[in-house]
């Protein structure tokens, strides 16, 4: 009998997971929204940025949900794109160097920033992490800045609050940073 829920368990899974999908995908304005419509529904961007070929970045972080930022990309005031900035393929082009604001354009603002310059470390300048979710796991991506302001450390940290230990995703994966 136990074999047999498994199938079952397997399709409730997913059509949950279809769910949630369309859920979140109900949140944002339709692709062509006007920068006035997308205001409207989504409340203030965080952050607004200018890019290249004169369009705006309009940054949301944790909405739909906390462990979420996105991009809504503009061209001539038309919502162009959406991408979810916090992802592994977003977090692997962080290098060892890379500046504060190179890291702002490629993540978004931080979840949290924290300062641990202090007596006892005098080479660290700023802490920023990053919130992030895939599958059932949350993550935090934790970025280490010199005085300086470049990176020297960034890791991939299990999120201790919604651990699962049964699981080999609550295990901290650090990062493998190339130097330049």
């Amino acid at each position: 009998m136990r074999a047999g829920l498994r199938p079952l368990w397997a399709a409730f899974a997913l059509a949950v997971a279809i769910v949630l999908a369309d859920a979140d995908a109900a949140e944002f304005p339709k692709l062509g929204a006007s920068a006035t419509e997308v205001r409207d529904k989504m409340g203030a961007p965080t952050a607004v940025r200018s890019a290249p070929g004169k369009k705006q970045v309009w940054e949301y972080v944790g909405k739909p949900s906390p462990y979420d930022t996105y991009f809504l990309l503009f061209s001539k005031g038309k919502l162009t794109d959406i991408r979810q900035a916090i992802t592994d393929a977003t977090f692997a082009q962080v290098k060892t160097g890379m500046t504060e604001p190179r890291i702002r354009a490629l993540l978004g603002t931080p979840w949290r920033i924290t300062n641990v310059n202090d007596d006892a470390d005098e080479d660290i300048g700023d802490v920023w992490e990053y919130r992030g979710r895939d599958g059932t796991a949350t993550y935090k991506f934790h970025i280490e800045f010199d005085l300086h302001r470049r990176v020297v450390v960034a890791a991939k940290v299990a999120d201790i609050a919604v651990r699962d230990d049964s699981s080999d995703s609550a295990k901290p994966a650090a990062s493998n940073l190339p130097d330049h």
